[in-house]
């Protein structure tokens, strides 16, 4: 996927909403929605399968007085999973194998704290017994009941918090709240998963302050602010931490 965003936005005037309903093949009143996007962008506009097709996009964009840019997802790479934080001299993350990944302070660049959703199905199954008189007629009294099965099946959602920290050197790295284990000499111990988590934050801010901080994907209302509303936030949350990334780079 060739996905085109806008790294900042223009005005939302109808100068701007004219020339993006245009390159976008909209109306004006569509492409205006784009561009009253709370933080400035950067914001989707539109995916391509094929990277010619973004690439005259963003040609078009750019002649319209825009800054695009053009992500493609097949080249960006996957976060690397930290199990284990330690934060000294320097931050230490290691895997759940076991490899280690030692990040300077001043290598730390980019701090992106977002929300995954993840959407299911539970399906409950319910069995009940009641009176039959077809099987009480056949049996001769002897069988009066029968099983009724209901099976009932709901959605569900399920939150997961990340912290993707990028660096000068290497893929990003990947801390999640709800397995990461911090801990080391002098690391204080914290009570709870949430306070670990907003703990090994506030550190990472502290000791690395030329790092951009960023949490609008933190909520759901910043996913779909970004991604716009062709691309689902649950599906596309690595989208989403993609354009973020260009868009602060």
């Amino acid at each position: 996927m060739h996905v085109v965003a806008l790294k900042t936005l223009p005005p939302a005037e109808p100068a701007f909403a004219q020339a993006l309903g245009a390159a976008l093949g909209v109306t004006a009143y569509e492409a205006r929605a784009r561009l009253v996007v709370p933080g400035g962008g950067p914001v989707v506009v539109a995916s391509f399968a094929e990277a010619a097709e973004a690439s005259a996009l963003r040609r078009a964009l750019a002649a319209g007085g825009f800054d695009p840019c053009v992500v493609d997802m097949a080249a960006v790479p996957r976060p690397v999973v930290a199990r284990r934080v330690e934060l000294g001299t320097m931050a230490r993350f290691t895997t759940r194998a076991g490899e280690v990944h030692a990040v300077p302070w001043s290598e730390v660049r980019l701090l992106l704290r977002a929300t995954g959703i993840v959407v299911g199905e539970e399906t409950e199954s319910h069995t009940t017994r009641g009176f039959s008189a077809s099987r009480a007629l056949i049996s001769g009294g002897l069988l009066l009941t029968k099983k009724t099965t209901h099976t009932t099946t709901r959605s569900t959602e399920e939150w997961s918090s990340h912290l993707i920290v990028h660096r000068d050197f290497g893929p990003p790295l990947s801390v999640p709240e709800a397995e990461v284990l911090f801990d080391g000499p002098g690391q204080p111990v914290q009570p709870t998963r949430q306070a670990t988590f907003a703990f090994i934050i506030e550190r990472l801010r502290a000791a690395a302050p030329q790092a951009t901080y960023d949490d609008r994907l933190q909520r759901r209302a910043g996913l779909l602010q970004l991604l716009g509303r062709t691309l689902p936030p649950e599906t596309h949350l690595d989208v989403a931490l993609a354009v973020l990334a260009a868009g602060l780079a």
